[in-house]
């Protein structure tokens, strides 16, 4: 009943990761693609590669077209009934019908940190999406299980190695917010008043930096 929703986004830069942005989503005033347009828009455009990373929620047209805009590349998470055009196809499949043609001589092994992942790569005609890389990819142990098949899409066409060891970056803001629920009771709070939880955020920022000073 008094449930809360975060958007948040993290900086990386030379080693160091900052808790650059946390705001509470209200949808009757902002949707979460438009907060996050909005920040990325306001960041400075540098020479070096930028990389903005996110799951498949934010993996739009406008947001990922706000990237281009900016110079910078996206890497993100893509749901599986999203609708692509395979080469010789007439009609659109969705990624999990698509998947489900498969054999085994259809994907390859890559290597992620320290596991191994079947992957099936995918360059082609995308609904409402500026050309990209899709890649289809499933547990070693889980080939062609369907529960298991995830997706990620890439503006930048590096190997499948790279974009997937890219990607994996963005898993820092999963355990900023278990942090921020375990160690700093993100999720057992007693604030209702959108003051008092804007105060509660704004304290949790200030530990985050006082951890990377300290």
């Amino acid at each position: 009943m008094y449930g809360h929703q975060f958007v948040g986004v993290k900086l990386e830069c030379a080693g160091k990761r900052f808790p650059y942005y946390l705001e509470l989503y209200d949808k009757t005033k902002q949707s979460k693609i438009n907060m996050v347009i909005d920040i990325i828009e306001k960041l400075p455009s540098i020479s070096s590669p930028v990389f903005v990373m996110a799951d498949s929620w934010y993996s739009s047209n406008r947001l990922i077209k706000t990237c281009e805009r900016k110079g910078f590349h996206y890497i993100g998470g893509f749901k599986t009934n999203r609708v692509i055009y395979p080469k010789g196809k007439r009609m659109g499949f969705k990624i999990s019908e698509y998947a489900q043609t498969f054999t085994q001589s259809d994907v390859h092994l890559v290597t992620v940190g320290k596991r191994r992942y079947w992957v099936h790569r995918y360059e082609g005609k995308l609904n409402n999406l500026p050309k990209g890389v899709v890649l289809l990819c499933w547990p070693e142990d889980a080939l062609f299980n369907e529960k298991a098949l995830h997706a990620f899409f890439s503006t930048v066409a590096f190997p499948d190695e790279d974009i997937l060891n890219t990607y994996a970056g963005r898993w820092i803001i999963e355990v900023f917010f278990r942090d921020c629920k375990m160690q700093l009771k993100l999720n057992k709070y007693q604030v209702r008043s959108e003051k008092g939880i804007r105060r509660f955020m704004l304290f949790i920022a200030f530990i985050c930096f006082l951890h990377l000073l300290y």
